[in-house]
């Protein structure tokens, strides 16, 4: 090895499972998302490519999705490719996810605040009758 000569890197392929666990564009088919998964194997960002190819689809830019999803991970492996809509479709999801925690939360909260001031209110007036009636 030369002096310049600098090893290989190695990109592991992903899990079969984690292509499982990927967000695939709503508009796949079940059929389509099997192929995706076929041809997303050993890319080492699979959601980005999922992602560029959800914003594409869209814009109406895509008439066929498995071909487009084939050249966006042809280009990522050959260091070509450039997310155009990707990261804006991340954030979108991203952005959709804390709504759905909030909307979660505010359902969970004010119920235990509900319980929780009706316990309040029933010292209260517990307390208060005591005070009235002058039984302690």
């Amino acid at each position: 090895m030369g002096v310049f000569d600098f090893p290989k890197t190695i990109r592991t392929s992903p899990v079969t499972a984690d292509l499982e666990n990927l967000i695939y564009p709503d508009k796949l088919l079940p059929g389509e998302k099997q192929t995706a998964r076929q041809i997303l194997h050993g890319s080492p960002n699979p959601q980005l490519i999922l992602d560029e190819l959800a914003g594409q689809m869209q814009d109406g830019h895509v008439k066929n999705a498995i071909g487009y999803l084939r050249t966006l991970k042809t280009r990522q492996q050959a260091g070509t490719f450039e997310a155009e809509y990707a990261h804006r479709v991340e954030a979108d999801r991203e952005r959709r996810q804390e709504i759905l925690e909030q909307r979660k939360r505010l359902i969970v909260e004010p119920q235990t605040q509900f319980a929780t001031n009706r316990d309040s209110a029933r010292i209260k007036l517990t307390e208060l009758r005591q005070t009235i009636w002058g039984k302690k």
